[in-house]
């Protein structure tokens, strides 16, 4: 009798301290865990976030009526309160296959001016005599609030051109924009 009282209470025991172990393992496996994952957040591989005081911005300029061969466009004004951070312009068009010079493309944003040279490609398959040109230039570039960028391109026209302006607005409230 004695011994099976002390096999009960030894396998009682045992079963406690597995409960036991069962209770405190997720917090000890999670620790470990987080010991073991290392993040870090360099400038040559930055970890992405989402900034609350950015907003992606994009706006399309279709070109389509010039005067000689330089054609004008004026983007959408940056609202009140924010300030326009330019990163890429780009944009596409066709040009005569005899062009000898690739387009160009000036982007002004208030005090500063940016150029950006493109390249003409291989001839079109789908106008014939026309050969496709592109712009497209990474930059940073700002805007402030109420200004609205002007984009020159300069081309031999074969058509009408699309230009991508993309960035993001920055809100001033948030940031204190200079």
């Amino acid at each position: 009798m004695k011994f099976t009282k002390w096999i009960v209470m030894g396998s009682g025991g045992i079963i406690l301290a597995f409960l036991s172990v069962v209770l405190i393992s997720p917090k000890a496996a999670h620790a470990l865990v987080a010991t073991l994952v290392q993040i870090t957040n360099t400038t040559a591989n930055p970890v992405p976030v989402f900034n609350a005081d950015h907003k992606a911005y994009t706006d399309l300029a279709d070109i389509n009526t010039c005067g000689g061969n330089t054609c004008s466009w004026n983007f959408a004004p940056v609202p009140a309160g924010y300030r326009l951070v330019v990163e890429n312009l780009s944009g596409s068009m066709l040009v005569p296959s005899s062009a000898t010079h690739p387009p160009t493309a000036t982007l002004s944003t208030g005090n500063n001016v940016y150029g950006i040279s493109g390249t003409i490609g291989a001839p079109s398959t789908g106008a014939p005599g026309y050969s496709a040109a592109v712009i497209n230039g990474n930059f940073k570039a700002y805007a402030a609030a109420g200004t609205s960028p002007l984009l020159y391109v300069t081309a031999n026209w074969g058509s009408n051109a699309e230009v991508t302006l993309t960035g993001y607005l920055e809100n001033c409230a948030i940031t204190g924009c200079p």
